[in-house]
């Protein structure tokens, strides 16, 4: 049966951009048996400030559909429409969606990280490997520039 491809013996956790498809997806196998389902998701950037008490958690038939339709049908085979639970979630994000790695303006000692933007624990190997080497040899083998607090402020300057 299909279901048995997605179980966690079967299938890994995955993060993944297949060509075709205009977002990345991720996911976890069904965790629980067949009966749990797997876990399918796609970002859906709405790009403003906003609380959390302002978001609208509900997720319609129609999103629903859209989901199965476009990442779930093609990508992974045997996967019925039945959608046991849907979710809502909210990240903050710079405005380039990247990452903030620099020293404290003003500051020579003072190194920060915020490698959130949605999608900072799949970093957070290297991010903290590229931390730790500022720390103790005053560089990191990684290019860091690109994501300095500079580049905010260049882009607000436009």
């Amino acid at each position: 049966a299909a279901h048995e491809m997605y179980t966690k013996e079967k299938f890994p956790v995955f993060i993944w951009e297949p060509p075709g498809v205009s977002r990345g997806v991720y996911g976890f196998p069904a965790i629980d048996g067949p009966s749990g389902g797997l876990k399918v998701s796609a970002e859906n950037l709405t790009l403003s400030i906003s609380g959390p008490e302002e978001i609208d958690r509900s997720v319609s038939k129609t999103e629903i559909s859209d989901m199965h339709k476009t990442y779930v049908s093609p990508l992974f085979k045997g996967i019925s429409q039945k959608c046991i639970k849907s979710s809502v979630c909210m990240y903050t994000t710079t405005s380039d969606a990247g990452f903030l790695i620099d020293r404290l303006p003003d500051s020579k000692n003072i190194w920060f990280a915020s490698p959130c933007s949605g999608h900072g624990f799949k970093h957070s190997a290297a991010i903290g490997e590229a931390m730790a080497e500022l720390v103790i040899d005053g560089k990191s083998t990684i290019d860091l520039s690109v994501l300095s607090l500079k580049r905010l402020s260049r882009e607000n300057q436009r």
